[in-house]
């Protein structure tokens, strides 16, 4: 089964208690319990609750999660599970197939996903994305698409984005995991650097979401259509007592930017502070954080688009 009943694996943090990290031997072992053979059916997993005690539990595994203490894995199993496969990805636990580079066959994860598609005269089509082989495409990053004999090769977090679909990587054997989230998104794709890629979607799919980064971050995100927009509101933490160094790029395709502010905060906002611009269409937002006036970290816990229009 997977993924398991907790986010990002064995280290991730529970709402009720705090997960530390299992000694790298057992934990590799616990998710090669945890993780099926592609073809094969994952196992229920059970979930109980006694005196503050989480207990999961499925065939060949149990784990205990308790405040204050480590997660206790215990494999109850005697056969010694298979590793599962290496640089593989899934889609809702389904296998997809394998990575090729850090990419993924967009055309396969359409087809396990079930989604109708098009591809004639070297152009892939479905949902609202159009992609062009060998051109430089807005959609999946400015990276060039090539068909590759009808796989379409897309870097697999673009192609998160691209199937709205949350993403996570399996550090032991390198596949990824995308999960399908229940809400439509926002955006095609987001991009970071200097800083958490997954964090960084976060906040901007959510809105409100602690984000941390220290130094120099860039992150940028490309929405699903083209919007008109007339400015950007973010909440800074402490944002009332210290100023926050930013700039704002907005772009019309995903491929030139210009800059709409250039400055800092005013570090009297206990909220979300707007920073507005004259209104026009924009398919996607860059922003470079460079620290506050007391340090050089970038906190942000919310981030809202304004949209004068909706788009198209």
């Amino acid at each position: 089964y997977y993924p398991p009943p907790f986010p990002d694996g064995p280290e991730a943090a529970a709402s009720r208690t705090e997960i530390t990290a299992l000694p790298g031997e057992s934990a590799a072992r616990f998710l090669h319990v945890l993780q099926p053979t592609p073809g094969t059916a994952a196992e229920p997993v059970a979930m109980t609750e006694k005196d503050g005690v989480i207990t999961l539990a499925a065939k060949g595994w149990t784990l205990e999660l308790a405040p204050g203490r480590a997660p206790k894995a215990v494999v109850t199993d005697p056969a010694d599970p298979a590793p599962p496969p290496r640089d593989t990805l899934y889609l809702d636990g389904r296998p997809v197939g394998k990575l090729e580079d850090g990419k993924i066959s967009l055309t396969a994860l359409l087809r396990v996903r079930g989604t109708a598609f098009t591809e004639k005269d070297g152009v892939l089509a479905f949902d609202d994305v159009t992609l062009r082989d060998g051109e430089k495409s807005p959609l999946i990053g400015n990276e060039t698409v090539e068909s590759g004999g009808g796989k379409w090769l897309v870097p697999a977090e673009t192609a998160a984005g691209l199937v709205n679909a949350a993403v996570a990587r399996d550090r032991w054997t390198g596949s990824l995991f995308l999960t399908s989230r229940g809400r439509p998104a926002k955006t095609l794709w987001t991009m970071a650097a200097g800083g958490s890629a997954a964090d960084w979607r976060e906040l901007v799919e959510n809105g409100t979401f602690r984000f941390e980064a220290n130094g120099v971050f860039v992150g940028t995100a490309c929405f699903r259509r083209t919007e008109v927009m007339d400015g950007v509101r973010i909440r800074f933490r402490q944002g009332d007592v210290r100023r926050a160094n930013f700039k704002i790029e907005v772009s019309p395709d995903g491929k030139t930017f210009s800059t709409v502010f250039d400055g800092m905060s005013s570090g009297k906002a206990e909220g979300f502070e707007t920073f507005a611009f004259p209104a026009q269409t924009v398919r996607a937002v860059r922003f470079t954080f460079s620290g506050n006036s007391q340090n050089q970290w970038n906190t942000i816990d919310g981030i809202g688009f304004r949209i004068v229009t909706p788009g198209k």
